[in-house]
């Protein structure tokens, strides 16, 4: 980000489906804690946003 040099790759995508695969993702992780562990997107997301669908997978990784 710094140099400069971070590529955005704007495409159409359903968030919930980002969310719900992060979700399948950390499931494990969680259970092997003990974790009561939920995903719920909220009623007002939209269906479908335009965006760098790549990084939000990131960053929802990082959280």
């Amino acid at each position: 980000i710094e140099a400069g040099k971070l590529r955005v790759v704007a495409e159409d995508f359903a968030v919930a489906d980002v969310i719900q695969a992060i979700g399948l993702i950390l499931l494990p992780q969680a259970k092997a804690k003990r974790l009561d562990y939920r995903v719920k997107v909220a009623d007002g997301v939209p269906p479908r946003v335009r965006g760098d669908v790549g990084h939000l997978r990131q960053i929802l990784l990082n959280l």
